[in-house]
């Protein structure tokens, strides 16, 4: 790897994990598979990344919002998703892997394919991480400064 690391995920099978690199390559290790990147575009700013439930793909997001889909990860958006300007700050799959949830610095969240809503926090927070709650077809979004909000 010849970046620094802008994120990581784990293999929903457990096997495995993801790196993503500030140059926009995904780096796969022990059972997580290597389905694509965006390594070769210098205007890529990766953030973080989501794996497909079924674990044979992922969605990767840059800063501005912008989603990239690889392997069984379906509906990504290579062009910004109107965060209202203030840049992704996560992603996480639904449980179905036919959607997934995008989450801004504010933090507000944006739903697409099948997520369903999540309200967004009435409490100031800024985002730091989006985890998924399969059961409960939402997700949970881990503050810098407010402890967790689901």
């Amino acid at each position: 790897m010849d970046s620094l690391v802008a994120g990581i995920a784990a293999d929903p099978k457990g096997g495995g994990y993801w790196l993503v690199g500030s140059d926009g390559g995904i780096h796969s290790f022990g059972d997580a598979g290597f389905f694509g990147s965006t390594a070769v575009s210098a205007s890529i700013r990766p953030w973080w990344a989501s794996p497909h439930p079924d674990g044979r793909g992922y969605w990767m997001t840059t800063l501005d919002g912008s989603v990239y889909a690889f392997g069984d990860a379906t509906g990504g958006h290579p062009q910004h998703h109107g965060l209202n300007g203030l840049g992704a700050a996560g992603i996480v799959s639904t449980p179905s892997g036919f959607g997934y949830w995008l989450v801004n610095w504010a933090p507000a969240f944006f739903t697409f394919g099948h997520a369903s809503p999540i309200p967004t926090p009435v409490i100031p927070a800024r985002g730091a991480c989006l985890a998924a709650l399969p059961e409960l077809d939402g997700a949970v979004l881990a503050s810098l400064w407010s402890g967790c909000l689901a």
